[in-house]
Protein backbone atom coordinates (compact mmCIF):
# COMPACT_ATOMS: atom_id res chain seq x y z
CA UNK A 1 0.00 0.00 0.00
CA UNK A 2 1.29 3.46 -1.12
CA UNK A 3 2.35 6.04 1.60
CA UNK A 4 -0.38 8.72 1.90
CA UNK A 5 0.61 11.71 0.87
CA UNK A 6 -1.81 14.13 2.80
CA UNK A 7 -0.47 12.27 6.21
CA UNK A 8 2.96 12.76 5.08
CA UNK A 9 2.64 16.46 4.66
CA UNK A 10 0.77 16.94 8.06
CA UNK A 11 4.62 16.35 9.37
CA UNK A 12 6.17 18.40 6.82
CA UNK A 13 7.73 21.71 8.29
CA UNK A 14 8.69 24.35 5.99
CA UNK A 15 10.73 27.12 7.52
CA UNK A 16 11.91 31.08 6.67
CA UNK A 17 15.25 31.94 5.96
CA UNK A 18 15.31 34.17 9.24
CA UNK A 19 14.44 30.77 11.07
CA UNK A 20 17.32 29.10 9.50
CA UNK A 21 19.96 31.85 9.84
CA UNK A 22 19.08 32.10 13.59
CA UNK A 23 19.35 28.41 14.57
CA UNK A 24 22.67 28.01 12.69
CA UNK A 25 24.07 30.63 14.29
CA UNK A 26 23.14 30.30 17.56
CA UNK A 27 24.53 26.98 17.45
CA UNK A 28 27.77 27.94 15.55
CA UNK A 29 28.48 30.39 18.85
CA UNK A 30 28.06 27.20 21.25
CA UNK A 31 31.32 25.96 22.55
CA UNK A 32 32.86 22.81 21.30
CA UNK A 33 33.65 19.76 23.33
CA UNK A 34 36.85 18.18 22.60
CA UNK A 35 36.77 14.63 21.50
CA UNK A 36 40.92 14.42 21.37
CA UNK A 37 43.15 14.92 24.10
CA UNK A 38 46.01 16.29 21.70
CA UNK A 39 47.69 19.45 23.66
CA UNK A 40 49.00 20.18 20.07
CA UNK A 41 47.35 23.40 19.36
CA UNK A 42 47.26 23.15 16.00
CA UNK A 43 45.18 20.50 16.15
CA UNK A 44 43.08 21.70 19.28
CA UNK A 45 42.11 24.32 16.54
CA UNK A 46 41.72 22.03 13.76
CA UNK A 47 39.10 19.82 15.52
CA UNK A 48 37.00 23.17 16.74
CA UNK A 49 36.56 24.74 13.54
CA UNK A 50 36.11 21.54 11.48
CA UNK A 51 33.29 20.86 14.26
CA UNK A 52 31.59 23.96 13.92
CA UNK A 53 31.16 23.39 10.01
CA UNK A 54 29.70 19.79 10.21
CA UNK A 55 27.24 21.07 12.88
CA UNK A 56 26.33 24.53 11.32
CA UNK A 57 26.04 22.27 8.02
CA UNK A 58 23.90 20.05 9.77
CA UNK A 59 21.75 21.92 10.97
CA UNK A 60 21.07 23.81 7.91
CA UNK A 61 20.11 20.74 6.12
CA UNK A 62 17.91 19.53 9.37
CA UNK A 63 15.57 22.36 8.03
CA UNK A 64 15.55 21.62 4.49
CA UNK A 65 15.25 18.21 4.35
CA UNK A 66 11.44 17.70 4.64
CA UNK A 67 11.17 19.96 2.04
CA UNK A 68 13.73 18.72 -0.50
CA UNK A 69 12.13 14.90 0.19
CA UNK A 70 8.87 16.04 -1.16
CA UNK A 71 7.67 14.24 -4.28
CA UNK A 72 7.57 16.70 -7.63
CA UNK A 73 3.98 17.01 -8.90
CA UNK A 74 5.16 14.06 -11.48
CA UNK A 75 5.11 11.76 -8.88
CA UNK A 76 2.06 12.69 -7.15
CA UNK A 77 -1.48 11.54 -7.91
CA UNK A 78 -3.50 12.82 -10.72
CA UNK A 79 -5.86 14.49 -7.91
CA UNK A 80 -3.38 16.56 -6.12
CA UNK A 81 -1.38 17.07 -9.59
CA UNK A 82 -4.71 18.35 -11.01
CA UNK A 83 -5.25 20.54 -8.20
CA UNK A 84 -1.63 22.59 -8.16
CA UNK A 85 -2.18 22.79 -12.13
CA UNK A 86 -5.49 24.14 -11.68
CA UNK A 87 -5.07 26.47 -9.15
CA UNK A 88 -1.39 27.98 -11.05
CA UNK A 89 0.93 26.51 -8.32
CA UNK A 90 2.73 23.49 -10.01
CA UNK A 91 5.45 25.47 -10.70
CA UNK A 92 5.80 27.33 -7.25
CA UNK A 93 5.31 23.43 -5.66
CA UNK A 94 8.46 22.04 -8.06
CA UNK A 95 10.70 24.91 -7.76
CA UNK A 96 10.46 25.61 -3.88
CA UNK A 97 11.13 21.58 -3.53
CA UNK A 98 14.30 21.95 -6.31
CA UNK A 99 15.19 25.15 -4.37
CA UNK A 100 15.74 22.68 -1.32
CA UNK A 101 17.31 20.13 -3.32
CA UNK A 102 19.93 22.20 -4.84
CA UNK A 103 20.52 23.57 -1.29
CA UNK A 104 21.71 20.51 -0.76
CA UNK A 105 23.92 20.22 -3.37
CA UNK A 106 25.30 23.77 -2.84
CA UNK A 107 26.36 23.47 0.39
CA UNK A 108 27.89 20.35 0.77
CA UNK A 109 30.40 21.45 -1.87
CA UNK A 110 30.88 24.20 0.21
CA UNK A 111 31.19 22.54 3.50
CA UNK A 112 33.70 20.19 1.67
CA UNK A 113 36.07 23.27 0.57
CA UNK A 114 36.06 24.79 3.68
CA UNK A 115 37.14 21.74 5.52
CA UNK A 116 39.44 20.93 3.62
CA UNK A 117 40.92 24.64 4.02
CA UNK A 118 40.77 24.15 7.34
CA UNK A 119 42.69 20.64 7.08
CA UNK A 120 45.54 22.16 5.41
CA UNK A 121 46.12 25.27 7.55
CA UNK A 122 47.81 25.73 10.75
CA UNK A 123 47.14 29.07 11.76
CA UNK A 124 44.33 29.50 14.22
CA UNK A 125 43.20 33.38 12.75
CA UNK A 126 42.96 31.32 9.36
CA UNK A 127 41.07 28.89 10.63
CA UNK A 128 38.46 30.61 12.08
CA UNK A 129 38.04 33.01 9.05
CA UNK A 130 37.29 30.49 7.30
CA UNK A 131 34.86 28.97 9.49
CA UNK A 132 33.30 32.39 9.23
CA UNK A 133 33.39 32.33 5.79
CA UNK A 134 31.70 29.08 5.32
CA UNK A 135 28.78 30.08 7.64
CA UNK A 136 28.12 33.56 5.58
CA UNK A 137 28.25 31.44 2.17
CA UNK A 138 25.87 29.11 3.30
CA UNK A 139 23.66 31.47 4.62
CA UNK A 140 24.22 33.34 1.74
CA UNK A 141 22.77 30.47 -0.10
CA UNK A 142 20.13 29.87 1.49
CA UNK A 143 18.67 33.76 1.90
CA UNK A 144 19.26 33.56 -2.26
CA UNK A 145 16.66 30.21 -2.03
CA UNK A 146 14.10 30.74 0.40
CA UNK A 147 12.58 34.22 -0.08
CA UNK A 148 9.41 34.16 2.63
CA UNK A 149 6.88 35.60 -0.14
CA UNK A 150 7.60 32.11 -2.17
CA UNK A 151 7.84 30.29 1.15
CA UNK A 152 4.78 31.64 2.09
CA UNK A 153 2.87 30.48 -0.71
CA UNK A 154 4.72 27.26 -0.47
CA UNK A 155 3.39 26.59 3.45
CA UNK A 156 -0.29 27.48 2.22
CA UNK A 157 0.17 24.38 -0.89
CA UNK A 158 1.57 21.95 2.28
CA UNK A 159 -1.54 22.94 4.61
CA UNK A 160 -4.10 23.42 1.95
CA UNK A 161 -2.99 19.77 0.80
CA UNK A 162 -2.19 18.15 3.87
CA UNK A 163 -6.03 19.01 4.64
CA UNK A 164 -7.18 16.14 2.41
CA UNK A 165 -8.20 12.86 4.20
CA UNK A 166 -5.85 9.95 3.50
CA UNK A 167 -6.38 8.38 0.74
CA UNK A 168 -4.73 5.03 -1.08
CA UNK A 169 -4.29 5.41 -4.77
CA UNK A 170 -5.15 1.34 -4.29
CA UNK A 171 -8.09 1.57 -2.74
CA UNK A 172 -11.46 1.87 -4.52
CA UNK A 173 -13.10 5.47 -3.90
CA UNK A 174 -16.71 5.94 -4.42
CA UNK A 175 -18.58 10.12 -4.55
CA UNK A 176 -21.64 10.34 -2.94
CA UNK A 177 -23.32 13.02 -4.42
CA UNK A 178 -26.96 14.91 -4.36
CA UNK A 179 -28.55 17.85 -2.79
CA UNK A 180 -28.27 19.09 0.41
CA UNK A 181 -30.00 16.78 3.28
CA UNK A 182 -30.89 14.03 0.85
CA UNK A 183 -28.82 11.74 3.26
CA UNK A 184 -25.59 11.61 1.99
CA UNK A 185 -23.69 11.95 5.62
CA UNK A 186 -25.99 9.33 6.81
CA UNK A 187 -25.44 6.45 3.96
CA UNK A 188 -21.28 7.08 4.77
CA UNK A 189 -21.92 7.05 8.45
CA UNK A 190 -24.10 4.10 8.74
CA UNK A 191 -21.91 2.31 6.07
CA UNK A 192 -18.79 3.04 7.51
CA UNK A 193 -16.58 0.98 9.80
CA UNK A 194 -15.07 3.80 11.74
CA UNK A 195 -16.31 7.27 12.39
CA UNK A 196 -16.06 9.28 9.35
CA UNK A 197 -13.34 11.66 8.76
CA UNK A 198 -14.50 15.65 8.13
CA UNK A 199 -11.89 18.14 5.92
CA UNK A 200 -11.80 21.08 3.75
CA UNK A 201 -11.44 20.47 0.73
CA UNK A 202 -7.96 22.31 -0.68
CA UNK A 203 -8.13 26.11 -1.68
CA UNK A 204 -11.90 26.30 -0.59
CA UNK A 205 -14.28 26.76 2.34
CA UNK A 206 -16.17 23.55 1.54
CA UNK A 207 -15.64 20.21 3.62
CA UNK A 208 -14.99 16.55 2.34
CA UNK A 209 -16.27 13.91 4.46
CA UNK A 210 -14.46 10.67 4.37
CA UNK A 211 -15.71 7.01 5.58
CA UNK A 212 -14.72 3.50 4.81
CA UNK A 213 -16.70 0.26 4.18
CA UNK A 214 -13.94 -2.65 5.12
CA UNK A 215 -15.20 -5.89 4.43
CA UNK A 216 -12.05 -8.36 5.93
CA UNK A 217 -13.16 -11.70 4.60
CA UNK A 218 -13.06 -10.57 1.53
CA UNK A 219 -10.36 -8.22 1.06
CA UNK A 220 -12.46 -5.14 0.04
CA UNK A 221 -11.92 -1.60 1.15
CA UNK A 222 -13.59 1.35 -0.12
CA UNK A 223 -13.51 4.87 0.47
CA UNK A 224 -16.37 6.84 0.54
CA UNK A 225 -16.34 10.84 -0.09
CA UNK A 226 -19.15 13.28 0.31
CA UNK A 227 -18.63 17.04 -0.75
CA UNK A 228 -20.93 19.17 0.77
CA UNK A 229 -21.55 22.34 -1.51
CA UNK A 230 -19.31 21.23 -4.48
CA UNK A 231 -21.47 18.12 -6.08
CA UNK A 232 -24.93 19.61 -4.87
CA UNK A 233 -25.84 22.30 -7.30
CA UNK A 234 -26.14 23.32 -10.84
CA UNK A 235 -22.69 24.56 -12.38
CA UNK A 236 -24.67 28.40 -12.53
CA UNK A 237 -24.19 28.26 -8.57
CA UNK A 238 -20.68 27.38 -8.49
CA UNK A 239 -17.81 29.79 -8.52
CA UNK A 240 -14.60 29.24 -10.17
CA UNK A 241 -12.83 28.26 -7.10
CA UNK A 242 -15.34 25.16 -7.04
CA UNK A 243 -15.60 24.58 -10.16
CA UNK A 244 -11.83 23.62 -10.63
CA UNK A 245 -12.26 21.46 -7.55
CA UNK A 246 -15.21 19.55 -9.26
CA UNK A 247 -12.49 19.08 -12.24
CA UNK A 248 -9.58 17.45 -9.50
CA UNK A 249 -12.19 15.81 -8.14
CA UNK A 250 -12.77 13.69 -10.99
CA UNK A 251 -9.58 12.82 -10.88
CA UNK A 252 -9.83 10.80 -7.12
CA UNK A 253 -13.29 9.47 -7.77
CA UNK A 254 -13.49 5.84 -9.09
CA UNK A 255 -17.51 5.50 -9.12
CA UNK A 256 -20.01 8.09 -8.08
CA UNK A 257 -23.87 7.46 -6.39
CA UNK A 258 -26.41 10.41 -7.25
CA UNK A 259 -28.15 10.40 -4.10
CA UNK A 260 -32.41 11.50 -4.36
CA UNK A 261 -35.03 11.76 -1.98
CA UNK A 262 -38.37 11.19 -3.83
CA UNK A 263 -40.94 12.67 -1.22
CA UNK A 264 -43.20 15.97 -2.50
CA UNK A 265 -42.98 17.73 0.76
CA UNK A 266 -38.86 17.74 0.64
CA UNK A 267 -37.57 21.51 -0.03
CA UNK A 268 -35.96 19.93 -3.44
CA UNK A 269 -38.60 19.20 -6.26
CA UNK A 270 -37.73 16.00 -7.89
CA UNK A 271 -37.42 18.23 -11.27
CA UNK A 272 -34.81 20.62 -9.04
CA UNK A 273 -32.74 17.26 -7.87
CA UNK A 274 -32.76 15.34 -11.76
CA UNK A 275 -31.50 18.90 -12.74
CA UNK A 276 -28.00 18.97 -10.91
CA UNK A 277 -28.38 15.41 -11.83
CA UNK A 278 -27.23 16.05 -15.13
CA UNK A 279 -25.26 18.57 -14.25
CA UNK A 280 -22.93 16.12 -11.88
CA UNK A 281 -23.18 13.39 -14.81
CA UNK A 282 -21.61 15.55 -17.36
CA UNK A 283 -18.88 17.07 -14.52
CA UNK A 284 -17.83 13.75 -13.45
CA UNK A 285 -17.37 12.69 -17.58
CA UNK A 286 -16.54 8.76 -17.98
CA UNK A 287 -16.95 7.78 -14.63
CA UNK A 288 -19.01 4.88 -13.36
CA UNK A 289 -22.51 6.56 -12.28
CA UNK A 290 -25.32 4.84 -9.74
CA UNK A 291 -28.51 6.43 -9.02
CA UNK A 292 -29.97 5.60 -5.37
CA UNK A 293 -33.43 6.76 -4.74
CA UNK A 294 -33.04 6.83 -0.92
CA UNK A 295 -35.45 7.48 2.13
CA UNK A 296 -37.95 4.70 0.81
CA UNK A 297 -38.72 3.94 4.57
CA UNK A 298 -40.81 7.02 4.83
CA UNK A 299 -41.76 7.70 1.20
CA UNK A 300 -44.81 6.28 -0.27
CA UNK A 301 -44.74 4.11 -2.70
CA UNK A 302 -46.42 6.63 -5.52
CA UNK A 303 -43.44 8.92 -4.94
CA UNK A 304 -40.67 6.08 -5.04
CA UNK A 305 -42.18 4.95 -8.43
CA UNK A 306 -42.74 8.62 -10.03
CA UNK A 307 -39.23 9.41 -9.20
CA UNK A 308 -37.73 6.29 -11.20
CA UNK A 309 -40.37 7.15 -13.86
CA UNK A 310 -38.77 10.54 -14.06
CA UNK A 311 -34.54 8.83 -13.96
CA UNK A 312 -35.79 6.96 -16.90
CA UNK A 313 -37.24 9.52 -19.06
CA UNK A 314 -33.99 11.45 -18.72
CA UNK A 315 -32.12 8.45 -20.36
CA UNK A 316 -30.46 6.79 -17.49
CA UNK A 317 -31.26 2.69 -17.41
CA UNK A 318 -33.22 1.02 -14.66
CA UNK A 319 -30.21 -0.92 -14.00
CA UNK A 320 -28.19 2.19 -12.75
CA UNK A 321 -31.52 2.67 -10.32
CA UNK A 322 -31.46 1.36 -6.68
CA UNK A 323 -33.72 1.95 -3.94
CA UNK A 324 -32.19 2.77 -0.57
CA UNK A 325 -32.95 3.47 3.56
CA UNK A 326 -29.64 5.27 4.51
CA UNK A 327 -31.43 6.13 7.87
CA UNK A 328 -32.64 2.35 8.56
CA UNK A 329 -29.27 0.67 6.65
CA UNK A 330 -31.97 -1.01 3.74
CA UNK A 331 -29.99 -1.84 0.83
CA UNK A 332 -26.62 -0.17 1.63
CA UNK A 333 -24.76 -3.04 1.84
CA UNK A 334 -26.19 -4.34 -1.26
CA UNK A 335 -25.51 -1.08 -3.66
CA UNK A 336 -21.98 -0.51 -2.44
CA UNK A 337 -20.90 -5.01 -3.32
CA UNK A 338 -22.78 -4.62 -6.49
CA UNK A 339 -20.92 -1.64 -7.32
CA UNK A 340 -17.45 -2.74 -6.27
CA UNK A 341 -18.31 -6.29 -8.42
CA UNK A 342 -19.34 -3.64 -11.46
CA UNK A 343 -15.69 -1.93 -11.06
CA UNK A 344 -13.85 -4.83 -10.72
CA UNK A 345 -15.41 -5.94 -14.39
CA UNK A 346 -14.57 -2.62 -15.69
CA UNK A 347 -10.89 -2.97 -14.36
CA UNK A 348 -10.49 -6.71 -16.04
Amino acid sequence: MSECFSRKLRHVKIHYFEEIRSSVLELFKERIPLSSRTRVREKIYREIYTRKIDRSYDKLISMIRECASLPLSHELHMFYKELLRLYSLEDVYNEMILRCRNMISITRDIRDKYKSLIKNSSNKEEMKRYVREFIGRILSVAKRKLRDKDVDIFKKIVRELSSMPCFEEDVMKIVLTGMPQVGKSTFISKISNAQPEISVYPFTTKKIIAGHFIDEKKGIRIMLLDTPGLLDRSVEEMNEIELKAVAALKHMADVAIFLIDPRREFYYTIDQQLKVLDTVRSLLGEKKFFIAINKIDISSEEEIAEAEKKIIDLGYSKEMIYKISAAKNIGLTELIYDIYNTFLKTKT
